[in-house]
């Protein structure tokens, strides 16, 4: 009977210990899960070989990997970043819970090596730091602050971009022409139409590349742009017709029509129907007569050695007094017969 009693307490003291056994190895592995979990939703930054690399957690409690996206937009996003030397970084071995956080980490970095690529003048430190804006817009987590920050960036190399791509519209153009004259010089069966496109097109197309050529290819420093331009914009500008007329909005009440005759002479000076006025005089005195006559017709009589630069101002500043119609004058308005 003690025997059997004391068999009992035996069996039902090893079934407890290997429940308590059970339940601790449980729980660990719980733990251990938990934590693996945990981990492999975490994101890192370390620096290797000179380049800001993403780490993503194993499913393990411990211990990470280089983050290597299969999305093509995120593998862009996240792929290592050259530091260009820069290793003392803030943000290098922090934890990061969530891709938000990580891209606002990344993106201190991303602000901090394109301010200085944006800042200088050469192409190749432009082209860098427009990479730069370019891997900084795929980043969705970025606070209010860093967006602004980004818009700037992105406005401080939008002149440069612009002019990257009319270069490129530069070279189109040329193997466009360069397409039509063979095709008009061959014996092909669109030989007639390409002739006849490349007389319709040809001055005009020659005149863009140039003038884009001069865009593109010259240096902005010391008015060097605007000087190179100037050829082409006189040029372009007498290919026009040498007439620019504004029209009054459709809507406009009918009023009794003013003509004035403003002559800009060489030295740039204004003179309204003979008499001359500084530019604020003229700006009061058009004022004044398009409060009388909403249909006044402002006719621009320029000099020759007038560069168009200057025209162009005039009519700005005619355009801002409230005048709505602007024409050139081929020869001096006292012959109206040249007014176009």
């Amino acid at each position: 009977m003690d025997e059997s009693a004391g068999f009992g307490t035996r069996l039902l003291r090893a079934i407890r210990n290997l429940f308590i056994f059970v339940l601790i190895v449980g729980s660990a592995g719980v733990a251990v899960y938990a934590l693996s979990v945990t981990n492999s939703k975490t994101y890192s930054l370390e620096v290797r070989n000179g380049s800001l690399v993403v780490m993503k957690g194993k499913l393990m409690p411990t211990g990470a990997d280089a983050w290597l996206p299969s999305e093509p937009a995120l593998a862009d996003a996240y792929a290592p970043l050259d530091l260009e030397g820069n290793v003392a970084l803030t943000v290098v071995g922090k934890k990061f819970e969530d891709r938000d956080e990580l891209d606002r980490a990344i993106f201190q970095v991303i602000d901090m090596l394109a301010r200085p690529r944006l800042a200088s003048d050469q192409p190749k430190d432009l082209e860098h730091g427009l990479a730069l804006v370019r891997r900084a817009e795929k980043l969705h987590g970025l606070t209010d602050d860093q967006r602004a920050s980004l818009k700037k960036m992105q406005s401080d190399v939008a002149y440069f971009l612009a002019r990257v791509r009319l270069d490129d519209a530069r070279r189109q153009l040329e193997e466009a022409l360069a397409q039509l004259k063979l095709a008009a010089e061959s014996e092909s069966k669109n030989r007639q139409q390409a002739a006849l496109m490349l007389l319709a097109v040809e001055p005009q197309v020659k005149l863009l590349s140039t003038t884009l050529r001069a865009t593109t290819m010259t240096n902005d420093a010391a008015g060097g742009l605007a000087k190179a331009l100037e050829p082409q914009l006189q040029q372009m500008f007498n290919m026009l017709g040498k007439s620019v007329v504004v029209e009054a909005p459709p809507n406009a009440p009918p009023a009794a029509e003013a003509t004035l005759n403003l002559a800009i002479d060489k030295t740039g000076a204004f003179s309204l129907d003979g008499v001359a006025l500084t530019n604020d005089a003229l700006t009061a005195k058009l004022k004044e007569v398009v409060a009388k006559s909403r249909g006044a017709r402002v006719v621009i009589a320029a000099d020759k050695a007038v560069p168009y630069s200057q025209v162009a101002a005039a009519m700005d500043l005619i355009k801002n007094a409230g005048v709505e119609k602007v024409a050139m004058a081929v020869a001096p308005p006292n012959d109206p017969s040249e007014v176009k």
